[in-house]
């Protein structure tokens, strides 16, 4: 990334010009998107999580890499992310803890959901540091969720982001609904990503302007099974799959400056950059 926000070149086809409008499209937020060495360089596993794309920085003394979003659409909210630590777990992977709060616009109240990546020479891929326990802004439930298994990555290596390239991630998340310590519901989540470089793109948000943005096009294919102790008979599970096509923009040096979502039951959703600080590289 040049001083004038500019990113540095890189192989380029295609090109999208992108201006704000009012409408824009949203997310689930929860899913967000490591850079190989050159050869016979070595360096720390952590900082295969400084992905040009995705900086997941920390310092010491100054803090973490942190990104303000504010969404629009039909489910209006603002998005807090923050790196709280990278740590090496193996000789080639690091592990990256975040902590992100979204709050609802709506009524204020904020939900803190621990998020982790795990970063190598393949790219960042999701992580499960522990079961993550959230309880809900409403009653006494609490949702623990856990990373049951994983293939492929969410981001790949900087060196593949070229026009063209595509990838493909699979994993399942269990989620428990808990009331104390009676199980309401269980839900298997299946989710699939189909991705792909579709372009470039200059973009206008609150954060600013960024140039030549990496326009990636998302298509996920959710599988839910569930059981309701509640509300359905003892054995009975219900399959549904929900489709949701993304479109993010990632600025180098920065990260995600807007997102594009639109479900088959939903009205266009935004997430548009507000606010960031992204430490020094430590390399």
């Amino acid at each position: 990334m040049t001083s004038d926000g500019r990113a540095s070149p890189h192989p380029r086809q295609r090109r999208i010009v992108m201006r704000k409008k009012s409408t824009r499209r949203l997310l689930p937020i929860l899913l967000l998107v490591g850079a190989a060495p050159a050869s016979g360089q070595v360096i720390s596993p952590t900082q295969f999580c400084d992905h040009p794309l995705l900086p997941l920085r920390i310092d010491a003394m100054i803090g973490g890499s942190a990104w303000s979003y504010a969404a629009t659409g039909s489910e209006a909210a603002s998005l807090e992310r923050e790196t709280e630590s990278v740590v090496p777990v193996a000789r080639d992977t690091a592990l990256a803890l975040l902590a992100t709060t979204v709050a609802s616009e709506s009524d204020g109240d904020a939900l803190a959901v621990p998020t982790a990546y795990l970063c190598s020479a393949d790219g960042i891929r999701p992580a499960s540091a522990d079961q993550v326990s959230i309880p809900l802004p409403f009653g006494d439930l609490v949702i623990d969720i856990v990373l049951k298994s994983q293939e492929g990555v969410l981001l790949p290596p900087f060196e593949e982001m070229v026009l063209g390239h595509s990838w493909q991630a699979d994993y399942v998340v269990e989620v428990t609904i808990l009331r104390g310590e009676d199980e309401k519901a269980r839900i298997e989540l299946g989710v699939t990503m189909d991705a792909m470089v579709a372009g470039f793109a200059d973009v206008d948000v609150p954060a600013g302007q960024f140039i030549d943005t990496w326009v990636v096009d998302q298509r996920f294919a959710f599988s839910i099974q569930g059981r309701s102790r509640a509300a359905l008979r003892p054995g009975l599970v219900r399959e549904l799959a929900v489709p949701l096509d993304r479109t993010l923009y990632l600025a180098e040096g920065v990260g995600l400056v807007h997102l594009d979502s639109q479900g088959p039951r939903q009205g266009g959703e935004s997430l548009d950059l507000v606010d960031y600080f992204i430490p020094q590289p430590t390399r």
